[in-house]
């Protein structure tokens, strides 16, 4: 099954999985048998009968390919699922990750499971012959997935919150480091929102044009209902991709955040 991207925003589509990967203890990555044309950075709306709807990021679209920590009703309903078994979805959507012209080396930053589109634009850089050097963080060495994906694409160093894997501490330090070894082009990042809002500031400070995936609470995923809102923006459609200097203007971003119902809560 082959998708135009542009006929297939709202229309609902139904594939079979056709491959399971356990990334770890409680992620996997699934493979559809479909085909669409995407970008880094976009994502895609699936849905579960009598559950609903949930955003996933695109980790490839040449199959559609996602990956799902088990953290809620939806997410281990969808573990549940079998090779063979289908998915119904709608996508791709959003904006996506723009690789900058003449661009010789990128920093890509990944937290969590951030890493998936970051795995996905260090292999859309590769293919403009562009090196990507990774930073992904982790909570502890259990929690690590997508290193050998990045090590194909160019260089990966990791961090863990413990020390338990890679370098102890957050990804900051590294990236820190890293800046006085390497001239990046671009830094572009994907995970926790202090994370990012560091890394943008980060960029901000070294004169790099960088790029963030915001994360809001979305429901329609087609500017429709305005949950996903920050600051007067819908992530679903001015989003998820921000520069980080747009970003960083936000009076919400790395401060706050609403949750189903729309109340504020802090980061």
């Amino acid at each position: 099954m082959d998708l135009n991207p542009y006929q297939s925003n709202f229309p609902m589509h139904t594939a079979k999985i056709a491959k399971l990967i356990q990334e770890n203890y409680r992620i996997k990555t699934f493979e559809l048998v479909a085909k669409i044309s995407s970008y880094p950075g976009q994502f895609i709306m699936i849905w579960l009968p009598r559950m609903g709807e949930r955003p996933m990021s695109l980790g490839g679209g040449n199959p559609v390919t996602f990956t799902i920590a088990a953290i809620g009703k939806f997410s281990e309903a969808m573990h549940q699922l079998k090779e063979g078994d289908p998915v119904s979805f709608r996508g791709p959507l959003g904006t996506h990750f723009m690789l900058p012209e003449k661009a010789k080396t990128i920093a890509v930053v990944g937290g969590g499971y951030g890493v998936v589109p970051m795995a996905y634009l260090a292999k859309e850089a590769k293919k403009k012959s562009i090196r990507s050097i990774a930073v992904i963080g982790s909570r502890t060495e259990k929690d690590v997935i997508f290193e050998n994906h990045f090590k194909e694409f160019g260089e990966v160093h990791v961090t863990t919150d413990d020390g338990s894997y890679g370098r102890k501490g957050n990804v900051m330090a590294a990236l820190e480091e890293l800046i006085t070894h390497h001239r990046f082009d671009a830094v572009y990042a994907c995970g926790p929102e202090m994370m990012m809002y560091n890394v943008a500031r980060f960029a901000q400070k070294n004169k790099i044009p960088s790029q963030v995936s915001v994360e809001r609470y979305m429901k329609c995923g087609i500017n429709i209902c305005g949950a996903c809102d920050i600051n007067g923006k819908t992530t679903c459609n001015d989003g998820p991709i921000f520069t980080g200097e747009q970003a960083l203007q936000f009076s919400e971003f790395g401060k706050t955040h609403r949750d189903a119902c729309g109340i504020k809560q802090s980061f």
